[in-house]
């Protein structure tokens, strides 16, 4: 289980007395230099860390916070910033970015289509496999009877996602992960990658008794942590008792969309109205992201 942070996938061998440069026998995955001959493609690995995107990863404090749809305004709005995002799905039980996409349909691989993928892939190969729809290519988890192999399951292995996180921050503007709730070992390897975590939270007291304990798990190691305040609060929350209820000082509230759940039922794209409180918010969110490649 690879729970580090930091970037723990910036691991490389560096030897002296092997004919070849490629995969570490004994390491699957992790690079092998051989020095003197190999002293260029070190520097070069070296300095590709720094051309890394954001990587966003955002969970809800409570189930049916809104955790899904905030990732897809934020996915989206980055795409209309930059040209292009990637949006991976890393929560198994939440019922699909494909959906909130309105992209069910889209052909191309979900999760356990990418099962073979290995440290060595391209991010040109990958981008032009994975779906897309409005500049938003995304992996989501397959439904049975869905695109996937019958019998794949849909547990991903964390190696796979450490994999599709790094490549595609290597090539997009913003990749932004829907994370599934502490229990999930692939949601730890996906956190680890992240540069801005956000927290949705309604406006209720037990709901932010529930996402302090979902911080407790996942807010140590990031240094950007946000909250997300989703009301409005049947009990008067402010915004600032929320986000000092949890532990976070940094906030920001939008208020619920009826027409949210409209566009979910009918397989619609969510959040896509300028008026849409959702979109504003993701729009003025990616604008405080550092400056994006486009």
């Amino acid at each position: 289980m690879v729970t580090a942070r930091n970037r723990p996938d910036r691991v490389a061998v560096i030897a002296d007395g092997f004919q070849n440069t490629g995969d570490s026998a004994w390491l699957p995955g992790v690079p092998l230099f051989t020095l003197p001959e190999a002293r260029d493609d070190v520097g070069r690995w070296l300095a590709a860390d720094e051309a890394l995107a954001p990587v966003v990863a955002i969970v809800g404090g409570r189930g049916g916070a809104g955790a899904t749809t905030a990732a897809v305004a934020v996915a989206r709005a980055a795409a209309r910033r930059a040209g292009s995002s990637v949006l991976l799905d890393v929560d198994p039980l939440g019922g699909g970015v494909d959906l909130a996409l309105g992209a069910e349909s889209v052909a191309g691989p979900r999760w356990p289509d990418l099962a073979e993928l290995t440290a060595a892939i391209t991010p040109r190969w990958l981008l032009s496999a994975m779906p897309t729809v409005d500049g938003v290519s995304f992996v989501s988890h397959a439904r049975r009877g869905g695109a996937a192999r019958p019998g794949s399951g849909s547990a991903v292995d964390d190696a796979v996602v450490a994999t599709v996180v790094d490549t595609c921050a290597a090539a997009v503007p913003v990749v932004v992960l829907d994370l599934a709730r502490p229990g999930s070992t692939a949601a730890l390897v996906a956190l680890s990658r992240c540069t801005t975590l956000v927290v949705v939270v309604p406006a209720e007291v037990r709901a932010c008794a529930a996402a302090a304990a979902v911080l407790a798990e996942y807010g140590a190691g990031t240094a950007d942590v946000r909250v997300l305040v989703r009301g409005p609060s049947p009990g008067g929350l402010a915004g600032e008792d929320v986000a000092h209820a949890v532990g976070v000082s940094a906030f920001d509230e939008v208020r619920s969309e009826l027409g949210i759940s409209a566009a979910l039922e009918r397989g619609l794209p969510v959040a896509v109205s300028t008026r849409s409180p959702l979109r504003r918010w993701a729009t003025t969110f990616v604008d405080s992201l550092p400056e994006l490649r486009g």
